[in-house]
């Protein structure tokens, strides 16, 4: 939308500007560091040995939590009561279809963090003081940027990463190819698009058009839908996630860590989903091992 500071609704040079920023800071995870893939692995080796698993409070979370904090790189700690912030924020994009409750105190905590936050040398938040002091972004650019990195990094993270482990437990020769890796690749980009974490994005018409017998204004935002049967989870052209490498194998690499665990028997006790227009993802998802079965 017109004068936006958030990459997510920008057109034109100020997209491309901005996300050239974007790009750099998401870029030091371009091979994930070490201490990513230590501390992921560390995390499935504590599930080891449970009967019970909660994929999304035991799994999906705490990973997406290691990405989202290297991205921007802060000394101070990612709080649990932080992170249900970051993911309050959410709540913001209801206004595409009429809530009137956006998440401003989400929004407002999540941004005063980022702003009195010690930034790790060469880090994300360290990058984006350093574009700011450049002339690179502007001032509330600065402010809005390091929420819009931690949310996608967090939240859509958590949202697919639990979901696709579940379909893993579900379906134990699935696992068995991540552990093979006969599949690997391949599959985390087909379960990408089956999921779809993200199934909404928000545009601005920049011209008149007619789509479906539906005109469109200039200057109007409409909501496309990229979720199935579309298979477009990291959207497309210009405004595709400037983050799909470090998604791809962020997923890659802890899928690949659990699914030799999710390859034995278990089922499903419960699962709820979040009630979201644009985020897709699951509240909780609880798998016990059958008393058959053993690690």
């Amino acid at each position: 939308m017109a004068g936006s500071a958030n990459l997510l609704f920008m057109d034109n040079e100020s997209h491309i500007r901005l996300r050239a920023v974007v790009r750099d800071v998401i870029g030091q995870l371009e091979p994930l560091p070490h201490q990513v893939t230590t501390d992921i692995r560390a995390i499935v080796q504590k599930l080891h040995g449970r009967n019970d698993i909660d994929l999304v409070a035991d799994f999906g979370r705490p990973v997406a939590a290691i990405v989202a904090a290297a991205v921007l790189a802060v000394e101070q700690e990612l709080t649990a009561e932080l992170l249900d912030q970051i993911s309050g924020t959410a709540a913001n994009l209801g206004v595409w279809i009429g809530d009137s409750a956006p998440a401003g105190s989400a929004m407002h905590k999540v941004v005063r963090f980022f702003l009195k936050a010690t930034a790790i040398h060469d880090g994300g938040l360290d990058r984006l003081r350093r574009a700011r002091k450049a002339g690179e972004i502007t001032e509330d650019e600065l402010l809005v940027t390091p929420v819009m990195l931690v949310h996608a990094a967090y939240e859509n993270s958590t949202n697919f990463l639990a979901a696709a482990a579940l379909q893993l437990s579900q379906s134990p020769s699935l696992a068995e190819q991540f552990v093979s890796g006969s599949r690997q690749a391949g599959a985390v980009r087909e379960m990408v698009n089956q999921i779809c974490p993200t199934r909404h994005v928000m545009r601005r018409a920049t011209k008149p058009l007619d789509v479906a017998g539906t005109h469109i204004q200039e200057g109007e935002c409409v909501a496309i839908s990229i979720g199935p049967p579309n298979a477009l989870a990291f959207g497309t052209g210009s405004h595709s996630c400037p983050g799909i490498k470090v998604a791809l194998t962020e997923a890659e690499f802890a899928l690949r860590e659990i699914a030799p665990l999710l390859a034995a028997s278990w089922r499903t006790v419960s699962v709820e989903e979040k009630n979201h227009f644009v985020f897709h993802g699951l509240s909780h998802a609880l798998i016990r091992r059958d008393s058959s079965s053993g690690d």
